[in-house]
């Protein structure tokens, strides 16, 4: 059978930063509105000359979609928007407003949920957009035994989490090491024997690709094993980044320097992926039609991204 190498970008965007002003500047979330222009740049363009390009958007709602791009940037809203309502992406839930929600009882914790889909301002992702992927991805990762209930009352259905070589990573050191099919894949994940499953659709960062050298290399080692009969079954390469990372963006080197990998950004992924027939993006919604979940990881302990894992680094 012909298995394939699909490659799902998730963007992160929160544009208010607690190590960065609240100005729009370079100072402030100037930044974010630079570096996401030039992310649907690449993405419109690309699309625009026939070659597959796409990925998922998951936000806080308050600092962002109520406060900070009506204002500030709504054409980057409204792109947004265009793409998700074409088909091309996706829209991932965040917390409403970016809040503690470790520290939070369950009834503040449900409202995070919930007014992040819909609420009485009119931001709620679910009223901006012609649809909302039910899947939540907590900021900075962080997740306390036994969420998942209030979460499945809220109708969402999966979370983003790391499981990663380095840092950020949530999952890797609380559970046996994973097989390549169980990493590339979903898998079902629960805190506690009581608590309804969600699916988790594990994630890595850039820095996971500069551990194996590059997009490339990654993408023809799966695909080898693949043929060799190693992995059987299609896997899929997570990246979930802030979408103010300038690594998104080319690196402006000499054009005799432009080979070199993991400078290109973007147009990078979306060069490699163009260039074998067995590679493809994705996007949650979809590869989870063709692709249950496999398995299931049981984790007890809180959880948080950063250099520790659990809440130890925050």
């Amino acid at each position: 059978m012909d298995y394939k190498v699909y490659l799902m970008l998730g963007f992160h965007i929160n544009f208010y930063h607690s190590w960065r002003g609240d100005t729009p500047d370079e100072a402030g979330f100037g930044t974010d509105m630079r570096v996401i222009r030039g992310v649907l740049d690449m993405l419109d363009q690309a699309n625009a000359a026939g070659k597959k390009a796409r990925g998922y958007w998951d936000t806080e709602v308050y600092w962002t979609f109520q406060e900070i791009l009506p204002k500030h940037c709504p054409d980057i809203l409204e792109r947004i928007r265009a793409r998700v309502s074409a088909g091309q992406d996706e829209i991932v839930l965040g917390p409403f407003n970016n809040g503690a929600n470790h520290a939070a009882t369950a009834d503040e914790f449900r409202a995070a949920v919930s007014w992040a889909i819909e609420n009485p301002w009119g931001s709620g992702l679910r009223q901006l957009f012609p649809k909302v992927t039910p899947f939540y991805r907590p900021q900075e990762s962080v997740f306390t035994t036994g969420q998942e209930q209030i979460l499945k009352e809220c109708g969402v259905e999966g979370l983003m989490l790391y499981y990663a070589l380095v840092p950020f990573n949530t999952l890797g050191v609380f559970t046996p090491a994973l097989s390549l099919e169980r990493r590339h894949n979903p898998f079902w994940f629960r805190s506690h024997a009581d608590q309804p499953p969600l699916v988790v659709f594990p994630a890595m960062s850039a820095a996971d690709v500069i551990e194996m050298t590059s997009l490339e290399t990654m993408l023809l080692d799966l695909h080898t094993r693949q043929v060799r009969g190693e992995i059987r079954s299609d896997v899929v390469i997570h990246l979930n980044e802030d979408a103010d990372l300038e690594s998104w963006l080319p690196f402006k080197l000499p054009r005799c320097l432009r080979w070199f990998p993991n400078t290109g950004g973007l147009d990078e992924y979306i060069r490699l992926v163009n260039k074998y027939p067995w590679a493809d993006f994705t996007v949650p919604s979809e590869y989870l039609t063709g692709h249950p979940p496999q398995g299931e990881v049981l984790v007890r302990q809180d959880l948080a991204d950063g250099a520790f894992d659990g809440s130890y680094s925050w």
